[in-house]
């Protein structure tokens, strides 16, 4: 009897540093074949790009956008990203445990670290466009309603709207601190 394989969630599916990858450079490129991928991801075995693709696919986060032929006259699928399932995600409660959240935070950043040393293997980075910045904040109901307002302004900057804008990596996390009595 065959085992039924069970569709990843669209979190699971997002939060792994490959997939991550995969998606930043759809997001960042637009619509690409996975032999476009792997030019753009050579750390990445083409044989498991086309896997990671199949998960990303299944779970809702991407889907083919039509079909390209290549030189030699072989046609080859063009995936996209399915509008605004990359952009936010809502973690379910079974998701939430302690080491689903250390998984998930650690995905992220290790795409992020991805990211930065693809970055830096083309070059140093100009004075003045690097920023880090750890901060410890204190919130009450209605700043942390502005706060998250601010984050959800950052969606309309993911979109390229031509002229002089240039493209930045930005992440940031935002989580509550374990409360601690004063004494």
């Amino acid at each position: 009897m065959a085992s039924k394989v069970k569709k990843p969630s669209l979190a699971d599916a997002l939060l792994h540093p490959q997939r991550l990858e995969i998606v930043r450079m759809l997001a960042i490129h637009g619509p690409q074949s996975v032999r476009e991928l792997a030019t753009r991801l050579p750390a990445i075995a083409q044989a498991t790009l086309y896997r990671q693709v199949k998960v990303l696919q299944s779970a809702g986060a991407m889907m083919p956008s039509g079909k390209r032929m290549q030189q030699w006259g072989a046609p080859e699928t063009v995936y996209g990203l399915v509008e605004g399932a990359t952009t936010s995600l809502r973690l379910k409660s079974s998701q939430r445990s302690p080491e689903s959240m250390r998984r998930y935070f650690a995905a992220v950043q290790a795409a992020l670290w991805s990211a930065f040393e693809r970055r830096l293997n083309g070059g140093p980075i100009a004075s003045g466009e690097l920023a880090v910045r750890h901060s410890v904040v204190y919130l009450n109901a209605d700043e942390l309603r502005e706060v998250k307002a601010i984050f959800a302004r950052l969606k309309e900057l993911e979109i390229d709207r031509g002229g002089r804008r240039r493209l930045f990596s930005l992440s940031l996390a935002l989580f509550p601190e374990p409360k601690t009595s004063k004494k």
